[in-house]
């Protein structure tokens, strides 16, 4: 005989599997869009910490590729990420380049070298 306890553990054991089961999908996506973005924009986590915050999402959507930033100067990137991400742009602006717009882009950008890294792609070297 089942008694009713038992069939509410029994959801809550199929939940927490659920549970786990999506927690795992949500790492290994996180894992693949990080290793996207460091192919394409290895310079991307030396500005960002993390991918999904507001300036960095802003960036990824404005200029996915590091040779979109390198063609405008850091007024017009600080002018479009001011369109978007409003209230943490002065501190963000102070913590990556200290008063400099140019300072920030250099910081984006890095060294030549390790810019545009990958040729392939929709828009891969440009």
């Amino acid at each position: 005989m089942i008694s009713r306890e038992d069939g509410i553990y029994a959801e809550l054991r199929e939940g927490a599997k659920l549970r786990d089961q999506l927690v795992k999908q949500l790492m290994i996506t996180d894992g693949r869009i990080q290793n996207v973005i460091q192919r394409y924009f290895p310079e991307f986590f030396d500005v960002f910490k993390d991918w999904e915050g507001k300036a960095a999402l802003c960036t990824l959507k404005s200029f996915p590729f590091p040779s979109q930033i390198k063609e405008m100067t850091p007024e017009e990137v600080l002018e479009k990420w001011k369109t978007q991400v409003e209230n943490t742009l002065r501190q963000f602006v102070k913590w990556v380049a200290g008063d400099s717009p140019q300072s920030l882009q250099e910081r984006i950008i890095g060294s030549p070298s390790r810019c545009i890294r990958w040729s392939s792609g929709i828009r891969g070297r440009l």
